[in-house]
């Protein structure tokens, strides 16, 4: 009898860690299917929105700068406002919070509007790299250019977002001196 009441407690220990374990993987949202969508929507949505350094004007960029376009502007929404100061810039050495959203408009140097990159903080997203962030650049279209399924943005976009002086991986500040176009 107790062999046999030590083994029901073995199985339930064994099943209960078993299902624990399983749950635990599974505490990220796991939308691949739409993404993409998810993406392409938050650029094209403007409700809430505050523009870098408070001005829908088209920026040139510094040379640090990988992205191929070398002019744009930039919008956060509302929860990635709340970092940004009353110059609309952002905060030194902030975080930005879950659910912040980052879309940078490409232009090229006629002020021709080309694409969007984006960058979304979520992370209990599958799509989220280590730092949080989701990355995605899509067309005025919404053509993928470059998706952000599979966290690809940790091969990609990282290596040059990590450089030094980033605030929570994000460059504007550095990539658009103080005063620059405003």
């Amino acid at each position: 009898m107790y062999i046999i009441m030590k083994r029901k407690l073995f199985v339930l220990i064994f099943l209960s860690v078993g299902f624990a374990f399983i749950f635990q993987g599974c505490d990220k949202t796991d939308n691949d299917d739409t993404i993409d969508t998810d993406m392409y929507n938050f650029a094209k949505s403007s409700e809430g929105n505050t523009w870098f350094q408070n001005s829908d004007e088209i920026l040139n960029t510094t040379n640090i700068s990988g992205h191929r376009l070398k002019r744009m502007r930039v919008h956060y929404n509302a929860e990635a406002s709340k970092m940004l100061d009353a110059n609309g810039r952002v905060k030194p050495n902030i975080k930005f919070g879950t659910g912040s959203v980052i879309v940078k408009e490409f232009f090229d140097t006629l002020g021709v509007f080309h694409e969007y990159a984006i960058m979304y903080k979520n992370p209990d997203n599958v799509n989220a790299d280590t730092t949080g962030w989701i990355w995605g650049e899509y067309s005025q279209d919404g053509t993928v250019i470059f998706s952000a399924k599979n966290r690809a943005g940790s091969r990609t976009c990282l290596p040059c977002h990590a450089i030094t002086d980033n605030i929570d991986y994000t460059l504007m500040n550095k990539s658009i001196p103080v005063g620059v176009a405003k």
